[in-house]
């Protein structure tokens, strides 16, 4: 069910009896930037250098049921790529381009071909000194924003630092994520369509006020467990909360439920700033999508970290762990390397679902007084 909590969106959930406690006042309401306020800074587009041709490998045929996933070498190190192909060597499918088939051998080789590629552009290009152009939204998008900005999901997901709406360069974006399926990307480049986007509609794409069109599925429910399955793997436990009155669903005299909120994130594109660097912290797919589909600049809610640690509390794990990859190097891995496929290697992995198990125990025992 959807519940009122915005983009926390409930897709089951399950109750236990536990003791309740009060809950939290709503966090301040962040706030908006307006178009004086967004930072605007003017840059010369960039061009790819000339670079050592890369072998041509067999095309990826895909059969079906199964998704190309795409990975951004150069950046990734030669022994995390090797455990990631033999992760998912049991899951590729013989005999497709992919390599599934390959030998440690070839993954190494086609890892170095793509590294030194990769440090060919480096050299040349770095990544610009002050920051990538952000202009101010248009005026089709502010009347979108200012409804996105006053849905309730915006004040739980965005209350950790200050935030701004800007239109962020796709082509500057730092990518924190070596692999992307492109499958997806395909997928929203259909749903964009050919035709001209309006800023309204993009706005829609990337500031969705709706829940994602996603099934979460209970696949079976013991004593002290519930597993579930959906095809997006973002499915996840969003939190645990005592609720408001009782939910009578069990025997004898209910007196506090507790609720496992089960579902998906805020499926919102955003942008962490991080002194002159933009990194991509959500909505990949739909990004590239849009940057093979010819779109320069895109609507997102721009966290704005002053600190490192303000970025661990907003970005991956990947990212606050590997501050080196992404800021002190003078050429991080950017979006628009998924596009360069000397750069990338192709994996036909079948189709994936995501499973969620969530276990819970009750432990009792007397308190003083």
């Amino acid at each position: 069910m959807i519940c009122e909590n915005g983009f926390a969106f409930e897709a089951n959930a399950i109750f236990v009896q536990v003791e309740s406690r009060p809950m939290l006042p709503p966090p301040p309401k962040p706030p908006i930037a307006s178009a004086d306020s967004a930072p605007v800074v003017f840059v010369e587009p960039l061009s790819l250098p000339p670079t050592p041709p890369r072998a041509q490998t067999a095309a990826l045929v895909l059969p079906e049921r199964c998704d190309e996933i795409l990975h951004l070498m150069g950046t990734t190190g030669l022994a995390d790529f090797l455990a990631f192909a033999r992760e998912f060597a049991d899951l590729t499918v013989p005999g497709t381009g992919a390599v599934g088939g390959s030998t440690p051998m070839d993954l190494s080789e086609a890892w170095r071909e793509a590294a030194d590629i990769y440090q060919a552009v480096a050299i040349a290009e770095a990544y610009p000194e002050e920051l990538p152009g952000v202009f101010p939204l248009p005026d089709g998008m502010k009347a979108h924003c200012e409804a996105f900005l006053g849905t309730p999901h915006v004040q739980r997901e965005f209350d950790q630092v200050p935030v701004a709406f800007g239109m962020v360069p796709l082509a500057h974006l730092i990518v924190a994520l070596p692999r992307i399926n492109m499958t997806t990307v395909a997928a929203h480049g259909q749903a964009i369509g050919a035709g001209t986007i309006t800023d309204l509609a993009l706005a829609q794409l990337c500031l969705p006020l709706q829940a994602p069109s996603h099934a979460l599925q209970l696949l079976e429910q013991r004593g002290d467990s519930a597993t579930f399955a959906s095809d997006n793997h973002d499915a996840r436990l969003l939190q645990a909360r005592a609720l408001e009155g009782v939910v009578p669903i069990g025997r004898g005299h209910v007196a506090q439920t507790l609720a496992l909120e089960i579902g998906f994130p805020g499926n919102v594109l955003t942008v962490v700033r991080y002194q002159n660097r933009l990194i991509l912290n959500n909505g990949y797919h739909r990004a590239l999508a849009l940057l093979k589909r010819g779109v320069t600049h895109v609507p997102a809610v721009i966290q704005v970290c002053r600190h490192w640690d303000h970025v661990g509390l907003v970005g991956g794990a990947d990212l606050y762990n590997n501050k080196a990859a992404y800021i002190a190097c003078e050429r991080p891995p950017l979006l628009r390397d998924f596009l360069d496929r000397r750069l990338c290697v192709s994996f036909a992995v079948p189709r994936l679902r995501r499973y969620l198990r969530i276990r819970y125990e009750i432990e009792t025992g007397y308190l003083a007084g």
